[in-house]
């Protein structure tokens, strides 16, 4: 028979805090993304401010700050992302001419996409850190103690 620990089922206190940081944000980003006009920059200040409120619960629970927001970081920037695709793929299946420059232009498009939604990830992750390490800070000068699990 195998005994299950009790966390099983469970999210961390890590993906708690990051999840509610960026669930939070997403509208925010999505919203600013759209207004923007979408496609001119990319939003990340919500993700920003996400960082900082996972950070700061973060430092509440004894949870790794910067896995907290790197967390946060790319899920708030998913929406701009998803935007992103959207734009570009739907751009590149309105190719016309031969057969073989719709598939060449297709790939090239896929390839230059997800290129470029791995670095818009990656820089809404440093962003989430450094929200993050803000919170933490915050946290600490406010003097919120560290809890425990449980």
């Amino acid at each position: 028979m195998v005994r299950r620990s009790p966390d099983d089922g469970r999210l961390s206190e890590t993906w708690r805090d990051a999840l509610l940081g960026g669930v939070a944000s997403m509208p925010v980003t999505a919203a600013l993304y759209w207004l923007s006009g979408g496609g001119r920059e990319f939003p990340l200040n919500a993700v920003a401010v996400a960082g900082l409120v996972a950070g700061y619960l973060a430092a509440g629970r004894a949870a790794d700050t910067d896995a907290v927001g790197l967390r946060a970081g790319v899920v708030g920037g998913l929406p701009a992302v998803a935007w992103l695709l959207a734009t570009i793929l739907g751009g590149a299946t309105a190719l016309s001419g031969p057969a073989w420059f719709e598939v060449a232009g297709l790939a090239f498009a896929v390839g230059a996409t997800s290129t470029v939604a791995a670095l818009v990830l990656a820089l809404a992750a440093v962003v989430g850190v450094l929200g993050a390490r803000v919170g933490g800070w915050v946290a600490a000068r406010r003097g919120r103690r560290v809890g425990h699990a449980g």
